[in-house]
């Protein structure tokens, strides 16, 4: 049977918050150190990574609204971060794919192709679920993407 704090942890990840915050309290907490007081609170609501502007020398705050910087402008949520397109998505995979090709040759069997993607899988989800930043999952899922086509390659004659 799951804790409250597992159930909470799970639904922030599954839910693409960063944390919990209770403005009664002026408190909040991000994964992965959830709950660090140990108390369940009522008040307690998910919410997003804020860049700290108290002035109170915080580094972080979490609160009902993202508040992300990118080459030091403010974007008010996620909606407006331009995305990668499709041509340079495949580029990246190809680059990485013609890496890995290059580093470990072939894949000697299906069996560890799975393996190597289930690795690689494993290790994006890793990332996602301590909230990591865009750049470290776009290393992760492009690693998942070029080691599919790989064993689309090698294993599927």
């Amino acid at each position: 049977m799951k804790t409250v704090k597992e159930i909470v942890r799970l639904f922030i990840m599954l839910n693409g918050y960063d944390g919990l915050y209770n403005s009664a309290y002026l408190c909040g907490c991000k994964l992965p150190d959830l709950m660090p007081c140990e108390e369940y609170m009522d008040d307690c609501k998910a919410g997003y990574l804020m860049e700290c502007d108290c002035g109170e020398g915080c580094d972080w705050h979490v609160g009902p609204n993202r508040n992300i910087k990118i080459n030091g402008e403010r974007i008010s949520s996620e909606k407006d971060i331009v995305k990668m397109n499709k041509k340079e998505a495949i580029g990246i995979v190809i680059e990485e794919l013609e890496t890995a090709i290059k580093n470990f040759g072939s894949f000697n069997s299906p069996h560890e192709g799975y393996a190597v993607i289930l690795e690689e899988l494993d290790e994006l989800w890793e990332k996602i679920k301590y909230n990591e930043s865009p750049e470290l999952l776009k290393e992760e899922a492009k690693q998942v993407a070029a080691m599919s086509i790989r064993f689309l390659i090698d294993c599927c004659i």
